[in-house]
């Protein structure tokens, strides 16, 4: 499924989620970061850790639209639900059902 993974994460206000004065977050960046984040309690092999970190490049390359299957979606909310808080988890969740 394509997705767009720059369009910007919205916040409860539907304005752009921002990161710091000139950052914004997006779906790109929420991918990103939770499939390289590492999470207490975990126990994850290398073949795993491979697995998240091509995952991580697909989406970081992409310059707007990336193709991503559906088991990288799961991955993709798995981790972002693990990862961040609900103001992230929403939007993220949003954009990535919306693609399918």
């Amino acid at each position: 499924m394509k997705l767009n993974v720059t369009k910007p994460l919205l916040a409860i206000n539907q304005e752009p989620l921002k990161l710091g004065p000139e950052k914004v977050a997006t779906l790109k960046w929420a991918i990103t970061e939770a499939m390289c984040a590492v999470f207490q309690g975990e126990n994850i092999n290398g073949a795993e850790k491979f697995s998240r970190y091509k995952l991580a490049m697909k989406v970081q390359c992409a310059d707007s639209e990336v193709d991503l299957s559906i088991e990288e979606v799961a991955k993709a909310k798995d981790l972002i639900g693990k990862h961040f808080p609900p103001t992230v988890v929403g939007p993220a969740y949003e954009q990535l059902e919306g693609a399918s």
